[in-house]
């Protein structure tokens, strides 16, 4: 998206730069002649905080969120959400919180149309990416050992295919995208044992209710039950923690009216899952192992993080004896898997090769796995 609205020279120049600091003589000449260069020294006692650093740079991060904004009008199902939103019945689908909070936006600022809607959506939007830069210093600095991790890893993060859904796109993955993130960043505090399970049970709660997608991180949240079973001799807080989920999602749907029976008689209408065989010549190249699947499933990953799975699979080549033993890598692994496998199963027409952005959270996931392993391989 970066490139794709700047002069041919700048997405090749980028390209080829990139390219050349991958070579190792390379990147260390260009880190020796950054660490040379003597920057004044600010001291201000506000920005000993930590958290009020992160703060400050995420609200910096909103000019760049700006200037990249989506400006494609028909991208995705933009367009179609937008007239909705400025109509009398608002729909609900499949993401209802977050339907909720847009309709709320779009009350507060008086909308009387869709410029309004889109500027609804796109607030919507931006504040999602300040929110999602705080916790991707958070959590780099929790992951990185050491200033040079914790910069690569932030930009990992900052440079996936995800980002595009933070600069004004008009669409409802953004929430969802920032509470991926988040719940990785908790529970990965949780395994340090610096949190209680509570914490990423209620994201992930609250994740689901923006959107039922998230729902391919409930068998990640299953093992973390698990080794709260292992770890904890007390099962009546077990117990709460299990039912907080389903408690929570009731209520948030029961607060904004959402039907459950009308979701369920739309979403019986059409098949959600790829079928792994169909009779009819037009839908046959959209079966389970055809190669165009195929092809959509390979691209989606081209888009929003092209390495990944290539590291991925190259660390637990290397390092398949430890993986069971460090829970880190489980976890880890666990909410890449089943990211991977919705993106392979999901309905073909609603999925890999239409819908890149509902999938495209799952490059934070896949970020995390790859950059994360090192560190606690070594220290387990």
């Amino acid at each position: 998206h970066f490139l794709a609205f700047f002069p041919p020279w700048v997405a090749i120049g980028a390209t080829a730069l990139a390219l050349l600091l991958i070579l190792p003589p390379v990147s260390g000449y260009a880190v020796r002649l950054l660490s040379g260069i003597r920057l004044p020294e600010v001291r201000l006692s506000l920005l000993r905080s930590r958290h009020l650093r992160y703060a400050l740079g995420s609200l910096l991060c909103l000019i760049p969120f700006y200037l990249l904004r989506v400006r494609v009008p028909r991208l995705g199902d933009g367009p179609d959400l937008v007239l909705a939103l400025t109509q009398p019945l608002k729909h609900f689908s499949s993401e209802p919180l977050t339907i909720s909070v847009v309709n709320i936006l779009y009350k507060i600022i008086n909308g009387a149309g869709e410029a309004d809607a889109l500027w609804a959506y796109q607030l919507l939007s931006w504040a999602c990416g300040a929110l999602y830069v705080y916790f991707l210093l958070l959590i780099s600095n929790a992951m990185g050992r050491n200033r040079r991790e914790r910069i690569i890893l932030g930009l990992f993060l900052m440079s996936i295919g995800t980002v595009e859904l933070l600069c004004g796109y008009p669409e409802n993955y953004a929430p969802l995208a920032l509470f991926v993130l988040i719940y990785l960043y908790v529970t990965w505090r949780y395994l340090e044992d610096r949190s209680s399970l509570t914490a990423p049970v209620l994201i992930w709660s609250i994740a689901f209710a923006f959107h039922f997608s998230a729902s391919v991180l409930f068998p990640s949240l299953v093992l973390l039950y698990y080794l709260e079973w292992r770890r904890n001799l007390s099962r009546i807080g077990l117990y709460l923690r299990t039912a907080i989920p389903p408690m929570l999602i009731f209520c948030f749907l029961l607060l904004i009216r959402f039907d459950l029976s009308d979701y369920f008689r739309a979403l019986g209408k059409m098949p959600s899952t790829v079928p792994l065989w169909n009779p009819e010549p037009y839908l046959r190249a959209h079966t389970l192992l055809s190669p165009v699947h195929l092809m959509d499933v390979a691209n989606q990953h081209l888009l929003v993080a092209p390495m990944s799975l290539l590291l991925i699979g190259a660390i637990l080549f290397t390092v398949r004896s430890r993986f069971a033993k460090t829970p880190y890598l489980f976890f880890l692994g666990s909410a890449s898997l089943f990211y991977f496998l919705f993106a392979c199963i999901f309905n073909s027409y609603i999925g890999a090769f239409r819908d890149w952005d509902l999938l495209s959270p799952m490059a934070i996931n896949n970020t995390l796995r790859t950059t994360g392993v090192s560190p606690w391989v070594k220290a387990f």
